[in-house]
């Protein structure tokens, strides 16, 4: 079972873990609210204007720092006075998606509905570079942890697409629609189109994630100059909104679906197993087991939610690693992370 946070009252809509392990969730119509690590309500500011806080991402180098997309803003906050930016950036012209920041915290990556990229450097707090490739929303992005001037972006355009941000140009475009699931029975691996809703790097630069919208989570190798498909991630009847690599589970990856599931993969279970989706196996797992559709699954745990999951994140401290999920009502919830 899971603990409520309660503090919104309005939709969640992301959230964000500080250093310390605070959480920070932004909600509808401008809510922030602030919790400790042991889910103590701390603090809740409404920001002007309905505009929803759709992103909100904690510094990890300076503690007291973090930012804010509320429609095509992006604020500046000090968790020591939340209730006044501290400036706010002005540069996407449609509402922001996805913050993001690079790995020395030198760039702020921002993705909005109009298809770009602001890339904003944070020292001098102008404009850097403007992408633009994605000929549909861009909903997601990341930062590749470990090769400086590399990120990653996806959008319903159904592409995935590697960037040289240093250069302001696209490095590799790779398209979905050519991994997943082809022919067999009409389910939602066939009929729903391949946007890509979420992305997630591990912390070692080994695995890129990506979550899409006809219910897969597809699993990329970007040790190389190029993203290599690895495996395709079946568990899911519908839109994959949310995936995670949680800190202190090493290998492990977590994803969240429209269908209010929240399954827990084990990378390195996959690997030994050798199972892919059209359920072939090159060695025996415990795990592996079918969908009714046919389809090979390879979960180590599931969660039923129960809500379509709009944000999810982990907290790790010591050995104790939990689950926090934002889903479509005004409420956070922590986990237990699965035995």
């Amino acid at each position: 079972m899971g603990t409520e946070l309660h503090g919104h009252t309005k939709t969640v809509l992301c959230l964000s873990t500080a250093e310390n392990g605070e959480i920070f969730s932004g909600g509808e119509q401008g809510e922030l609210c602030l919790w400790s690590a042991d889910g103590i309500f701390i603090s809740k500011h409404t920001y002007q204007g309905d505009d929803d806080i759709t992103s909100v991402i904690c510094s990890q180098l300076h503690p007291n720092q973090l930012y804010a997309a509320a429609g095509t803003r992006i604020l500046t906050l000090d968790k020591r006075q939340l209730s006044d930016p501290v400036c706010a950036f002005t540069f996407n012209e449609e509402e922001i998606n996805e913050l993001v920041l690079s790995t020395k915290e030198e760039y702020l990556a921002a993705c909005d509905d109009s298809g770009s990229i602001k890339i904003i450097n944070l020292f001098d707090r102008h404009i850097h570079r403007t992408l633009k490739k994605h000929s549909n929303i861009c909903a997601a992005l990341t930062f590749h942890p470990k090769r400086p001037s590399t990120l990653f972006s996806g959008g319903y355009d159904s592409k995935l697409i590697q960037w040289d941000y240093s250069r302001g140009r696209s490095v590799c475009i790779v398209e979905m629609a050519d991994f997943g699931i082809h022919g067999g029975e009409s389910n939602a691996y066939l009929i729903n189109p391949p946007f890509v809703h979420c992305l997630a790097a591990d912390s070692t630069g080994q695995y890129l994630a990506c979550g899409i919208e006809s219910a897969l989570v597809q699993l990329f190798h970007i040790n190389k100059r190029n993203p290599e498909h690895l495996v395709t991630l079946c568990g899911h009847t519908e839109g994959v909104s949310q995936v995670h690599f949680p800190r202190g589970k090493l290998n492990h990856l977590v994803s969240g679906g429209n269908d209010g599931k929240i399954l827990i993969w084990d990378l390195e279970a996959i690997h030994q197993a050798g199972a892919t989706c059209n359920g072939v196996s090159n060695g025996e797992s415990s795990n592996l087991h079918l969908l009714p559709s046919n389809v090979a699954n390879l979960p180590l745990a599931t969660i039923d939610h129960g809500a379509k999951v709009n944000w999810l994140t982990s907290l790790s401290s010591n050995e104790d690693v939990r689950i926090i999920v934002a889903d479509t009502l005004d409420r956070v919830i922590l986990y237990p992370y699965p035995s």
